[in-house]
């Protein structure tokens, strides 16, 4: 579907999962004692960085990928191969016993449930290519739907986290099986039909050119660049465990979770723009003339649209939306996360203004992010996400055992300043670049295309 407000249906089955996981963390709170909810939110710390390793970020590649139908064979095998070696790599904790866990048990519940949406994620990407995002939000809909229904139905039967998760991936794998896979398998239909018409020997010839080796190419940087976007996020909660105590980190993971609503929008909005955008750098980069009046076909209204243009209203929009969701989260706060969460946990004010300054910076940084995976840019993301990890963890190190909750939120905002400004300062050549610069612009020719 690619109405007019489409990307309104992606943005659904966004805030769909984002509700489900806050869903579990309210519930917890006002269920469980206050070292639960933390013991949750550190496993989570834990396991999210890890699961964007076995992603490999395929989504963003194959929702930009021009040749997708030849190209499917090496990212299903791809896909495969990643969630069968994370498979393995989760079995033996729920053997083991860790630091902090006792059980292994909840990190693995925690990583088999990732492992189910991330087989849901590549049909997701297929959606996400065609631009089917009706059918996109649906399918992230009954998922998070039925996960959460599962949930907590279980856990309020048994007090039993590791339970409770495993039914919730139990229902989440049941919706995958009657949305996800029939989707899967007309697409693969009509790829086995689009590739009997055309030319084996031109087929074979981009089978051979975008192989695994050359998705790699592109698929094991990316997905370092969401290993340390995830990072940034979920570091100041390790410190936390290490410095403080799980009452602390069960405060900064549920006032996380509320303000990240806004920098879910924007990602959602910026998804939605990414085939445009990454149709614009591509035409860009082969005329090498950015910045110059050179458009591209706009799908929803069949006009011509500049780059530059689908990057300043993606920056402005998200701006102009987010800022007041933002301000009204920090200056009332404090009493609505005590009536969500009820007393028995702390929200500091000053953590809640902080993290909602953290959040409206990340939402404007994460437009550019969709702009610098669609350039394949890359590099540019390795060093920005890089940056901005080392310099929140250093923050962190400081602040954080003497200022507990409002010195991780601290951290956060100085992370989200220093990668909001790499992008700013690599971004602005877009806009101030004459034509006989424009070969400069896509510094990162390792990463710059995928060989045809």
């Amino acid at each position: 579907m690619n109405g007019r407000h489409s990307w309104l249906f992606l943005m659904a089955g966004s805030l769909s999962l984002a509700g489900s996981q806050w869903l579990t963390l309210w519930l917890l709170a006002r269920t469980a004692p206050p070292e639960v909810v933390g013991r949750y939110g550190l496993a989570l710390g834990w396991v999210l960085p890890a699961c964007a390793l076995a992603a490999l970020q395929l989504r963003a590649l194959m929702a930009t990928e021009p040749q997708l139908v030849a190209r499917f064979p090496a990212y299903l095998r791809l896909r495969l191969f990643a969630l069968g070696g994370f498979a393995l790599v989760l079995a033996p904790l729920f053997w083991i016993d860790l630091p902090g866990f006792g059980s292994g048990a909840l990190l693995g519940a925690i990583g088999i449930n990732r492992l189910v949406e991330l087989a849901s994620d590549f049909v997701d990407a297929l959606r996400h290519r065609d631009r089917s995002y009706l059918a996109l939000g649906f399918s992230q809909c009954c998922r998070s739907g039925a996960g959460f229904s599962a949930f907590a139905l279980i856990w309020l039967s048994t007090r039993s986290l590791v339970s409770a998760i495993l039914a919730a991936t139990l229902l989440a794998l049941c919706s995958a099986i009657l949305v996800d896979f029939p989707a899967l398998r007309r697409f693969w239909a009509a790829r086995s039909h689009a590739v009997a018409k055309e030319s084996k020997s031109v087929v074979g010839a981009i089978a051979t050119a975008a192989g695994l080796r050359s998705i790699l190419g592109f698929a094991v940087p990316l997905a370092l660049v969401q290993f340390l976007n995830l990072g940034v996020v979920t570091m100041p909660r390790l410190l936390l465990g290490a410095w403080s105590s799980l009452e602390a980190v069960a405060s900064f993971t549920c006032l996380a979770a509320v303000l990240s609503v806004a920098s879910l929008l924007a990602s959602a909005y910026a998804a939605s723009l990414a085939p445009d955008l990454a149709e614009a750098f591509r035409a860009q980069d082969a005329t090498r003339a950015v910045g110059s009046a050179h458009s591209i076909p706009n799908h929803r209204s069949h006009s011509t649209v500049q780059a530059r243009d689908l990057l300043r209203r993606a920056a402005c929009n998200v701006s102009l939306g987010s800022l007041p969701l933002i301000a009204m989260l920090a200056i009332c706060g404090e009493p609505a996360l005590r009536m969500l969460y009820g007393t028995g946990i702390a929200f500091p004010q000053g953590a809640i203004v902080l993290t909602a300054l953290f959040a409206a910076i990340w939402s404007l940084a994460a437009v550019f992010g969709t702009a610098a995976t669609a350039a394949r840019r890359i590099g540019l993301q390795l060093w920005a996400f890089g940056l901005a990890l080392v310099s929140g963890a250093v923050t962190g190190a400081f602040l954080v055992p003497a200022h507990g909750v409002a010195g991780a939120s601290a951290s956060l905002l100085v992370s989200a300043i220093v990668l909001l400004s790499i992008y700013l300062l690599s971004f602005r050549r877009l806009w101030l670049a004459p034509c006989r610069e424009a070969q400069n612009l896509f510094p990162d020719a390792r990463y710059g295309a995928a060989a045809d």
